[in-house]
């Protein structure tokens, strides 16, 4: 049962899950599962803790968006939990020798779409350790919205984390 939101303020919050990233990082600290590069094909286990990161989020403003970006076909033990805490799951299907990018891309270009459609938007909450988003930090901030990023403390980019308004690590929520 969703607890009512008791943040009195008018926030409203946008997150952005770069799925993969966060898995690969806890898949990684797990060190019981082997390297993620060489298992990232294979069907995944489930080691996010989604609700503490929805809770997290929550706790800032209103959730008015919540997408993880990711290939589901992998990543399919996350459907469900993904589903009942309220994620729209969006798919991308790996492109090229790696796929280095894609959802990093996707998620950026959407973020900026969504911050220009709805005005409303005060917080940008990014799931991901990666510096790829360095310039997603800076135009949210040109664009008067706070950016929260969130990520795994061994493997987070510092300058990342330092673009950040706020950074949370996901160790600690």
């Amino acid at each position: 049962m969703n607890q009512p939101n008791t943040n009195m303020n008018t926030n409203h919050v946008a997150l952005y899950w770069d799925f993969e990233n966060i898995h690969a990082l806890l898949f990684e600290s797990a060190r019981t599962f082997g390297r993620y590069v060489e298992k990232k094909r294979t069907q995944q286990p489930e080691l996010v803790n989604i609700q503490a990161i929805v809770e997290f989020a929550r706790s800032i403003g209103n959730l008015a968006i919540n997408r993880a970006y990711g290939d589901w076909d992998y990543m399919g033990n996350y459907r469900h939990p993904l589903n009942l805490a309220g994620v729209d799951l969006i798919q991308l299907f790996s492109k090229g020798a790696n796929g280095k990018n894609g959802a990093d891309i996707r998620l950026a270009l959407d973020v900026i779409e969504d911050i220009y459609r709805f005005q409303q938007l005060s917080h940008i909450i990014v799931v991901s350790g990666d510096s790829d988003f360095l310039s997603l930090a800076q135009k949210s901030k040109q664009l008067n919205r706070q950016i929260i990023g969130i990520g795994a403390r061994e493997s987070t980019n510092q300058i990342w984390a330092k673009n950040c308004n706020q950074f949370q690590y996901y160790n600690e929520l």
